[in-house]
């Protein structure tokens, strides 16, 4: 049974990237940082990891070319949050630290959330659903 996640990142400039995702809440894993060519971070109490590569090593190892993010996006990665304030913290944060926006917070339906692309042009939703009592 898998027991961890992982999700890999090309990215052109680590140590900016890193700064990025710690400044927004992502908890860097120093045991995981090998010679600046990669940087593990987490995010949440389930602790769902994010590798970021520079691109030549990602390259290297997944086999095949980096998508051009700047012109398609290849994935969104969404992360849910307790409340409404802390979607509009996190995307002012984003924003505040070189990130760019996609959709500024709003209601969606049953939802409350944003959009952000990262340094790298990744795309990042925070969302917060109200549940149900």
């Amino acid at each position: 049974m898998p027991q961890d996640y992982w999700i890999n990142l090309p990215v052109k400039n680590l140590k900016k990237s890193k700064e990025f995702f710690e400044k927004i809440g992502f908890v860097a894993k120093e045991n995981f940082v090998h010679d600046m060519t990669n940087v593990q971070l987490s995010i949440g109490e389930k602790e769902v990891y994010i590798m970021l590569f520079e691109k030549d090593i990602f390259q290297h190892f997944s086999r095949t070319a980096v998508a051009n993010t700047e012109k398609s996006a290849e994935i969104i990665f969404s992360i849910g949050v307790e409340t409404k304030e802390e979607v509009d913290e996190i995307y002012e944060k984003a924003i505040a630290n070189g990130g760019k926006s996609f959709a500024p917070p709003e209601n969606i339906g049953e939802m409350y959330g944003c959009g952000f692309c990262d340094l790298d042009d990744h795309r990042w939703n925070i969302l917060y659903v109200e549940k149900a009592i």
